[in-house]
């Protein structure tokens, strides 16, 4: 994949206080959904940008669908694996752009598709930003429960401050791993978890303020998801 210069812009999303130029989040969801994240795009000059929106599928699930709004405009599903916004958006100096927003279709079938999102200058070659999004979709999703053999309740409190609590149950499994990942998709903390027990007491007070997934799994089972959001 071609790679492309930083300049006069920055990409910000919700949950995410840094610019996240040139790296890489993830957004969790379940099947049959528009999986969506929105993208914040400010002009750090001085002067008038004009910037076309384009997107490349990196990693793919097969049926999968592409579709992104910029601007006025909304550009249609697609499986195509690269396509570019015909016209672009004007961005005065020092203003944000907050129009784009990416969708994913997943038709059903689970899987992993990244899609990199690349923002051009017009009249610049050399100036443009990208961020990846990674959808991570699973069969039972963020924020259902697994029928089978793992169940996690949501944390309490949420938003939490210095310890988060987790109900959880294993059905005929003895033990588990609770896996805490930040928005980038870095695993930043793992509990092992076992049946003789029900609950978990998390200690939060490393964790920087955020939002967090946290992945309940086990060998042989499918994985559960809750959202857990800190603040100090």
């Amino acid at each position: 994949m071609s790679a492309f210069a930083q300049n006069d812009m920055n990409i910000y999303v919700q949950g995410i206080t840094h610019p996240v130029n040139d790296s890489t989040i993830v957004l969790w969801g379940a099947v049959n959904t528009d999986h969506t994240q929105y993208a914040y795009v400010t002009n750090t000059s001085g002067s008038t940008i004009y910037i076309r929106a384009k997107y490349q599928v990196t990693t793919s699930v097969s049926g999968g669908e592409n579709s992104f709004c910029w601007g006025p405009t909304c550009f249609g599903q697609t499986t195509a694996p690269e396509f570019e916004s015909p016209a672009a958006d004007t961005i005065h100096g020092n203003r944000t752009d907050s129009t784009f927003s990416g969708h994913y279709y997943d038709m059903g079938t689970p899987g992993t598709n990244a899609v990199r999102y690349v923002f051009l200058n017009k009249l610049n070659a050399n100036d443009s930003s990208w961020v990846i999004v990674k959808y991570e979709i699973s069969p039972t999703g963020i924020e259902q429960l697994s029928a089978d053999a793992l169940h996690m309740s949501a944390p309490s409190p949420n938003p939490a401050k210095n310890v988060a609590s987790f109900n959880y149950h294993l059905n005929g499994v003895g033990k588990a791993v609770l896996g805490i990942y930040n928005t980038i998709g870095q695993n930043v903390q793992n509990i092992p978890v076992n049946s003789s027990n029900d609950r978990i007491e998390l200690d939060i007070t490393s964790l920087p303020s955020g939002i967090y997934i946290c992945k309940l799994e086990a060998e042989g089972t499918t994985p559960v998801f809750q959202k857990m959001m800190v603040t100090h």
